[in-house]
């Protein structure tokens, strides 16, 4: 995983945003055995939350940073730097988008982003699942937190799919309005003969 400055900032400023990455990483540092597993076991379900709560791309930077998190604390591999390639790109795609539009309700622009979206939620989700058993050899709870990022991401990517479905179904309604509406608009023309 690369790192420089300006990404740090952009990743630290989407954590403090999103909270969940900040779960994330609470948990990842309570890996000493004296924490109570109720603990353990409450910000998971509170990590889960979040990410049910999350719209399809804000899970998806989310996602990404937690997985640069979780990777921080495994030792280093072939695969699982593919899987670091991954989320940096995804940031590197959509971070600063996100944080531009954060506070818009631009639905042009939300299908805009969202069009690879659900490949790219996907997309982490499968690596995660294919690294899956070096993971849980290195580090068993932190195995835990990479399976919920797992089932999160390939949620979050069915839900993605369907809001894309029905931002086309709104603009292909539109569409249907304005023909319709010029349609109606020729009709009142009268023709006057020219003597």
């Amino acid at each position: 995983m690369r790192q420089d400055i300006q990404t740090d900032k952009i990743i630290e400023r989407i954590a403090q945003e999103l909270q969940a990455p900040i779960i994330m990483r609470e948990i990842l540092e309570a890996t000493n055995p004296s924490v109570q597993t109720e603990l353990k076991s409450d910000k998971e379900y509170t990590l889960s939350a979040h990410y049910s709560e999350f719209a399809p791309d804000t899970a998806l930077l989310s996602a990404a940073v937690s997985v640069r998190d979780i990777l921080n604390h495994l030792p280093q591999s072939p695969s699982l730097n593919v899987l670091g390639m991954e989320a940096d790109r995804v940031l590197d795609e959509y971070a600063t988008l996100w944080l531009e539009q954060n506070d818009d309700d631009n639905t042009d622009f939300l299908a805009d982003i969202l069009i690879n979206i659900p490949d790219d939620l996907n997309g982490i989700s499968e690596l995660i699942r294919v690294n899956m058993c070096l993971i849980e050899k290195a580090n068993p709870q932190i195995a835990r937190m990479a399976r919920i990022l797992e089932i999160q991401c390939a949620a979050q990517a069915l839900v993605a799919e369907a809001v894309l479905e029905t931002i086309e179904s709104m603009r292909a309604e539109q569409r249907k309005n304005m023909m319709s509406a010029k349609n109606r608009t020729d009709d009142n023309i009268v023709q006057f003969p020219v003597n």
